[in-house]
This record gives C-alpha cells, sequence and structure tokens, in this order.
C-alpha cells in the first residue's frame, strides 16, 4: 500500500513539472510575440523633427486642430506614409506642405511675413487758371459762383469747370474747359462783345436841352458816348425853337451821330434907311435903334416900322416877320 501511494505522489510530482514547464514555454512563447510585434510596431514608425524659422509656431497634422509650439525645433513620431502639416502664425504667410515619412529626417520650415504695403496718402495739387478781359473790370464765375474781377489768377482743383465772364452793357462770355492737377491754364484775353451803341449830339444853337429817353442828358452838345442797343428817343429843346422829336434806334457797336439845326419859332428883322443911315428906328411906337439895324429874334408877325431923323421927313411902313426867315427894308426919308 505505501509503495502504491509513494508511487502515485511521484507520478503527481512529474506531472504537475511537466505542466510548469508546459505554461513556462507559452508564457515565453507569448513574450517572444509581443516582443515581435512591438519591434514591428516600432519599425513602421519614424521621427520627423522640424526646425523653424520662428518659435510660436501653430503646427496642425493631417487636419487635427493645431497645437501651437513655443520652440523653433519640434519632434512628431509618425506612422509610415504621406501626412500633411500646416504651419501658421499671426502676421506671417500660412504654409501647408506634404511630407512623405519614410525615414527619420530633419525638415527646415521657413515662414514668411506677410507684406505690409503702406498706402501713401494722396493729396491732390491744385491748378490754376489765368483769365483777363477787354474791357478789364469783368466778374469771373466758375460754376456760377463769382471767385474775382479780370484780369486774375485762380486757383481750382482738378476737375470739369463752366467760366463766365460778365460785365454791365456786355454780352456774357461762357466757356466750358477741365483742369489737371498742378496745370496752370491760360485764356486768350476774352473780347467782350458790346450790348450797347454810341451816340452823340452836334446841335444848333449851341445851348439847348437834350433829353434822351424823358431824361435829360445834357445843356449842350454831347461828344461821343454809349447808351444800350435797342429803340430810344431823342428830344431836343431851347427857347423860341422849334422842339426836335425823333425816335432810333441802334444796333450792338453803332454809333449814330445827331447833327441837328433847331427850325426858330421867330424871324428876324433887317431895316436901313436912305438917304443917310443913323436915322432912329420906331417899331410899334417904341424906339429900337438906329440904321442899319438889325434884330435877329423877333416873333413871327405885324409890326409898324418908322424911322426918322433931324432935318429930314421920316417914313413908316408895315411888315411882316415870318419865322425862321428874315424880313429886309430900306425906308427913304426926305
Amino acid at each position: 500500500m505505501k509503495k502504491f501511494l509513494l508511487i502515485v505522489l511521484i507520478v503527481a510530482v512529474i506531472g504537475v513539472g511537466a505542466l510548469f514547464i508546459f505554461k513556462g514555454k507559452a508564457v515565453v512563447r507569448r513574450s517572444k510575440h509581443l516582443l515581435s510585434e512591438f519591434k514591428e510596431a516600432t519599425i513602421r514608425k519614424v521621427d520627423i523633427t522640424f526646425e523653424l524659422t520662428e518659435s510660436g509656431v501653430s503646427i496642425a497634422l493631417d487636419n487635427e486642430a493645431p497645437v501651437l509650439k513655443s520652440e523653433k525645433i519640434t519632434l512628431f513620431t509618425l506612422e509610415k506614409g504621406m501626412h500633411h502639416f500646416s504651419f501658421s502664425k499671426e502676421g506671417y504667410e500660412k504654409l501647408e506642405k506634404e511630407i512623405d515619412a519614410v525615414e527619420n529626417a530633419t525638415i527646415s520650415i521657413s515662414l514668411t511675413k506677410i507684406k505690409i504695403i503702406e498706402t501713401v496718402k494722396h493729396i491732390p495739387q491744385p491748378g490754376y487758371i489765368k483769365i483777363n478781359s477787354n474791357p478789364e473790370g469783368a466778374a469771373i464765375l466758375i460754376n456760377n459762383k463769382q471767385k474775382a474781377v479780370t484780369p486774375a489768377t485762380i486757383k481750382l482743383d482738378a476737375g470739369k469747370y463752366t467760366v463766365k465772364v460778365q460785365m454791365k452793357n456786355y454780352h456774357e462770355f461762357s466757356l466750358k474747359f477741365s483742369l489737371k492737377e498742378a496745370e496752370t491754364k491760360t485764356f486768350d484775353t476774352i473780347e467782350l462783345l458790346p450790348k450797347f451803341a454810341y451816340y452823340s449830339v452836334d446841335i444848333a444853337p449851341a445851348k439847348a436841352k437834350i433829353y434822351l429817353d424823358n431824361f435829360l442828358v445834357g445843356n449842350t452838345r454831347i461828344e461821343k458816348t454809349t447808351l444800350s442797343s435797342g429803340k430810344h428817343n431823342l428830344v431836343i429843346k431851347a427857347d423860341q425853337y422849334y422842339d426836335f422829336k425823333q425816335d432810333f434806334k441802334v444796333k450792338d457797336g453803332e454809333y449814330k451821330q445827331f447833327d441837328v439845326k433847331l427850325k426858330a419859332t421867330f424871324g428876324s428883322l433887317a431895316v436901313n434907311s436912305e438917304p443917310e443911315e443913323g436915322a432912329n428906328v420906331y417899331i410899334d411906337e417904341q424906339i429900337a435903334g438906329q440904321t442899319p439895324y438889325l434884330d435877329e429874334h423877333v416873333l413871327p408877325g405885324q409890326y409898324r416900322v418908322r424911322v426918322e431923323k433931324k432935318l429930314c421927313i421920316g417914313t413908316e411902313k408895315i411888315l411882316t416877320v415870318f419865322e425862321y426867315e428874315r424880313t429886309s427894308e430900306t425906308l427913304v426919308m426926305t
């Protein structure tokens, strides 16, 4: 019986030992398998080192969220194959790069600063126009706003304008022009066309009142002077003369000359005596003078004219004086 138990115990020990040996071999095989897998996994990865020209660069791998890298040198362990990297930093142009990770490598990454183009504000330069007119002293209007009088130099911004030159009794001058920056444009002298005419008045007798369009304009002759173009009325008046009246019309620049001899409302009376001169002349019983007698201003009508002289018998006669005529008579004494 004891031998039997001893045999069983030996067999059991041998079996347990065999079991342990078997399990140990399995563990060893498993460990070898894991080690092999680790080696293979390690062989499938590569280290990519980036040398950056700038620090503080955000790097995104394969479209993942970017990671801020504070250092200029950074390491990535990658699966072999193609990978996409994106490098970005404020003030720099974004850089996209495709990396074929086949072996360990060091790659330089240079970021380019964004060029800031400084905009220089353009200060417009004014231009100038020089303008004159004949006659001078005319108003200059630029786009209907008065700027000066001729002659003048006017500063203007570049652009398109309308210039008008205006003067009383002259036709308006108008011109459109363009002016460039810093340009000086000189216009030829503008000859303003008169909107008036000229007139003069010579009269006999020398003293008379001259009316133009019912306004007294003179008491004697009028030298060449201006008047507006169009219709007018001229009236000349003098005592013991008929009024002169005339309607007339003048065009721009025309010169109208009036040479007027007024028609008297009186006549003249001349009286002589024979056989001697020096006789007293009586007109309507009023002594008027001595022969030879002449009165240039005698109202028209009939007059009793008598001549007398010492040692002579006087004589008389009814004489008729006509307006604007001279009545002459020689009276014979005895």
